[in-house]
């Protein structure tokens, strides 16, 4: 039997390829180490962005939508204007405006008790046909309220009416009040 030494065939270049299985590549593997691989974006991060985008469009939506407290915007304006009226047989009428807002608003305090089945009606009066469109009723039995309201240029006075609960589309009776806008709120 012939013993054939590895050393030897080598030196003569007649190397076997049965001899080198391809040990060499698996050390050159076991010792390279391949680089990090940045983890993907997980199903989680991308559902909780989606999430928050979607709030935050909703949050935008609902502040563009919301109905807005005129009475506190006027309240809170630098240039606002104010003119308080008595009302005969009880009670207070403010209206308070400001330009810079172009809004209004009209507040009643310490009215006399309506009689029943009636409540007090708020009227715009129109600055340029003196017609009169509903502001606000107040709910049956309120002796207090207070309305806000757009559009000065369109506003010549606000005016209160007594009128059956609910209200009415047009006034049934004279108004109780009428205070003019001041005319520096214009």
């Amino acid at each position: 039997m012939r013993q054939s030494d590895p050393g030897a065939a080598r030196a003569s270049g007649h190397e076997r390829q049965d001899d080198d299985l391809g040990l060499d590549l698996v050390d050159e593997v076991a010792v390279h180490r391949p680089a990090r691989r940045v983890a993907p974006v997980r199903k989680w991060m991308l559902v909780a962005a989606a999430a928050l985008v979607v709030v935050a469009g909703a949050v935008s939506l609902f502040a563009a939508f919301a109905p807005r407290d005129l009475t506190a915007e006027v309240a809170g304006a630098g240039d606002r204007v104010e003119r308080a009226v008595p009302i005969d047989g009880g009670g207070t009428a403010t209206l308070a405006v400001a330009p810079s807002r172009d809004a209004g608003s009209f507040a009643l305090t310490s009215l006399p008790e309506p009689p029943a089945d009636t409540a007090y009606q708020v009227w715009l009066v129109s600055s340029g046909s003196g017609g009169l469109s509903s502001l606000e009723v107040l709910e049956p039995g309120a002796t207090d309220g207070t309305s806000g309201f757009r559009g000065l240029d369109d506003v010549q006075a606000v005016a209160v009416t007594l009128e059956p609960s609910g209200g009415s589309e047009k006034p049934s009776a004279d108004p109780l009040v009428s205070v003019d806008l001041p005319e520096s709120g214009r």
